[in-house]
């Protein structure tokens, strides 16, 4: 475990993971007096995001763990139009940061909620699985540039017509919910974890990971490695993907056995692909 903490340690100190507090659903604080002033001034815009927990301030509040479709396609549509304008704000260059960070973990999540019903339809499935999990890759690529205080450059942006497709067609088969919340979205402990696990990630090709609860991990450790590779740590994976296979999700099951999942991910594959599950 020493070893493990002194390998960890000098990227930890070189991110903003170690200038904030985390709770331990992963909910991040900031100090109330470094935030308030221009928290104040553009309160339209924050109350969206943030609440008050006297003497800080946290990135989520009720919204953050909505399940009501409608809800979350128009969080979606609100982060795309306020994170340019936070962007711009004449802000301190840390609320900025945190605000940023914020946003675009309420994007993660957000994603990763629609994924968790998409990839449980065959129809949705066809349409829609493939471009989320590569948003989903750019909005890791985005937060792991955040984490390790890269300059806050373009949002990913992401298509209202895709949104708008995506509700129409999950009306059609009367889906109005998604799942409430997803379990490692914590972005602290999936830093420590990467770290935990590199080497070996590193030896495979793929990772195959559960929905729900594991959405976020196999996007946020192949963003990771491909930063850390430019600091000479060997890596090599190349994508990703999910199976169903999870007791807590009885809402939105999967069409196809796990059996049927697997084989056909393995279809995309050539046979010598090295698989990390």
């Amino acid at each position: 475990m020493n070893d493990l903490y002194e390998t960890i340690k000098p990227f930890l100190n070189k991110t903003i993971l170690s200038e904030y507090k985390f709770g331990l659903a992963g909910e991040v604080y900031i100090e109330a007096d470094k935030f308030e002033e221009e928290y104040n001034q553009y309160f339209s815009i924050l109350e969206k995001y943030f609440s008050l927990k006297k003497p800080f301030y946290c990135n989520r509040n009720y919204t953050y763990y909505s399940a009501d479709i409608i809800e979350i396609t128009d969080l979606l549509k609100n982060i795309a139009i306020d994170a340019p304008i936070i962007l711009d704000l004449e802000i301190s260059y840390d609320n900025k940061r945190y605000i940023i960070f914020s946003l675009t973990e309420y994007m993660l999540s957000c994603i990763a909620k629609l994924v968790g019903v998409i990839f449980s339809y065959t129809s949705l499935c066809d349409n829609y699985y493939k471009v989320l999990k590569e948003y989903l890759i750019d909005l890791t690529d985005y937060i792991t540039r955040i984490i390790f205080d890269e300059e806050l450059n373009l949002f990913p942006p992401i298509s209202f017509s895709l949104i708008d497709s995506i509700m129409s067609d999950m009306k059609k088969l009367n889906i109005y919910s998604v799942r409430e919340f997803s379990e490692m979205d914590n972005i602290l402990i999936m830093f420590v974890t990467y770290f935990a696990l590199c080497d070996y990630i590193g030896e495979h090709d793929i990772i195959i990971s559960p929905l729900q609860g594991a959405a976020l991990i196999p996007p946020f450790f192949i963003s990771m490695q491909k930063y850390t590779n430019t600091m000479n740590i060997s890596t090599g994976l190349v994508g990703y993907e999910y199976i169903r296979y999870s007791k807590y999700d009885n809402t939105h099951y999967c069409e196809l056995s796990l059996l049927d999942q697997v084989r056909l991910v393995s279809t995309k594959y050539p046979e010598s692909t090295n698989i990390y599950c």
